[in-house]
């Protein structure tokens, strides 16, 4: 289920990717921007609806399963999507979801 997810996640990205959008941030970033260049919206839009349409089947464990995966792309936009999934956890936060987070950007570190 979880690579389900970050397939159609990814793909919506893809769809949705503006090469103005990558060409107009990418000065803002000494290594370049590693995004697909979407509208702010359109990543809000999307974010509200798959939060609501997953609500039933996804869990505060799954959303960080899904977020690892997504820490380890590097994408601007996946990282994004890993952050709110787990904001929209934040009434099932435990000690334990601390200590996740503070994994997902070893990633980053390390990548």
């Amino acid at each position: 289920m979880i690579d389900y997810k970050l397939i159609e996640i990814r793909n919506f990205c893809i769809t949705n990717s503006s090469p103005d959008i990558i060409l107009k941030y990418s000065k803002y970033f000494k290594d370049g921007f590693d995004g697909y260049g979407m509208e702010q919206k359109t990543f809000e839009n999307q974010r509200d609806i798959l939060i609501k349409e997953w609500e039933n089947e996804m869990t505060h464990d799954k959303y960080f399963d899904l977020g690892d995966k997504f820490m380890q792309s590097g994408k601007f936009e996946e990282k994004s999507f890993a952050i709110v999934f787990i904001q929209s956890q934040r009434d099932h936060y435990s000690n334990n979801t601390f200590e996740r987070v503070g994994k997902c950007f070893e990633y980053g570190v390390t990548n």
